[in-house]
């Protein structure tokens, strides 16, 4: 799609994945119980930064449910590195934790810094 498509958009659905037919016999199948032509899940992409010369791209994956879009994931190039953000947090690039740990001090060094790190991806709070 060219930008003279975006029509001012700040986000664009590049595949977005809808139900069939309401009911049926096989729900789970991307059938709502009620309603046709839901939609399920959508992968969208956005500029995080659209000025050209230092353009920041994120790639989003949506799961819907019945109440509105959820962030399952996040991907951005950041001019230096791949970042990833998982259930709403904010990209991040990969984390970086001390050498394996020889001792009950720099254990628990280690247990912070992979707890940090966990925080910072989204997958614990």
């Amino acid at each position: 799609m060219g930008a003279d498509n975006l029509n001012g958009a700040s986000q664009i659905n590049a595949l977005s994945i809808v139900s069939g037919t309401t009911g049926g016999t096989v729900e789970g199948l991307g059938r709502s119980s009620t309603t046709g032509e839901t939609l399920m899940a959508s992968i969208a992409w956005s500029w995080n930064v659209s000025t050209h010369a230092s353009r920041q791209a994120d790639i989003t994956l949506y799961a819907e449910d019945f109440v509105t879009e959820r962030e399952i994931l996040r991907g951005r190039a950041n001019g230096s590195a791949s970042s990833i953000g998982f259930l709403g947090a904010s990209p991040v690039i990969r984390q970086t934790v001390s050498a394996a740990a020889t001792d009950t001090a720099t254990t628990q060094t280690l247990v912070n810094e992979l707890r940090t790190a966990l925080i910072n991806l989204g997958l614990t709070v």
